[in-house]
């Protein structure tokens, strides 16, 4: 993990906070490596206390995990926690396109459109980091344009998830083509209105994809 040159102009513990999301979603550190306080405090130059600032930061995200005397480390899913959580997830996704296909002004299918033409600068651009970013922002524009805000309750837990996924197993995924064309099927499956079409893409998005990376041996 490299610092990065824009730390002595800005703000530290945003930096820093940046740095180890990115060096995360990356795979560059990977679930289940320890963080060190003292050395990264060394490395980005700042002190120690802002360090465990970062670690609560990201910890609240549901990137790092805490334990007693054992200090801080990349969280890691296991394969049933992971399953369990996109099953989860496409229920949940579900009734998002219920309330999608619903609306007979065309209006929340409209934002959807509209948040998918946003998408696709964003996941061909070559990092990481703002790759995650994209997809998370897409995704929740599907909740949102259900306009139901019980379900938006659950997205921070929902996108914590979705990051720690897509950090664990960063290094087996498909290319940034692959992932548009995937993300593309959602929108034209929402725009049929056919539930049992919807519901078999969603689930080949969420709940089979999930199973196939976990399949697929590392590269």
């Amino acid at each position: 993990m490299h610092r990065p040159d824009l730390l002595t102009n800005t703000d530290k513990k945003s930096a820093l906070a940046l740095q180890l999301r990115s060096s995360i979603v990356s795979g560059e550190i990977l679930p289940g490596e320890r963080l060190k306080e003292k050395a990264l405090s060394e490395e980005f130059g700042c002190s120690r206390s802002t360090v465990r600032e970062v670690f609560s930061i990201l910890t609240s995200e549901g990137l790092l995990a805490k334990h007693p005397n054992a200090g801080v480390e990349v969280k890691r899913l296991s394969s049933a926690e992971i399953l369990s959580a996109m099953e989860v997830r496409f229920a949940l996704d579900m009734v998002a396109a219920d309330s999608i296909i619903e609306d007979a002004t065309g209006s929340r299918l409209a934002e959807v459109r509209s948040a998918f033409s946003e998408y696709k600068p964003a996941v061909l651009a070559e990092n990481s980091l703002l790759n995650l970013q994209a997809h998370l922002t897409f995704h929740e524009a599907i909740w949102r344009a259900s306009e139901n805000e019980v379900l938006l309750q659950y997205w921070p837990l929902t996108s914590s998830i979705i990051s720690l996924h897509v950090a664990q197993d960063s290094r087996r995924r498909g290319s940034a083509t692959e992932d548009l064309e995937t993300h593309s099927r959602l929108v034209d499956a929402l725009a049929t209105r056919n539930r049992d079409f919807i519901r078999q893409e969603f689930y080949t998005h969420t709940v089979l994809a999930a199973k196939n990376l976990l399949d697929r041996k590392p590269y």
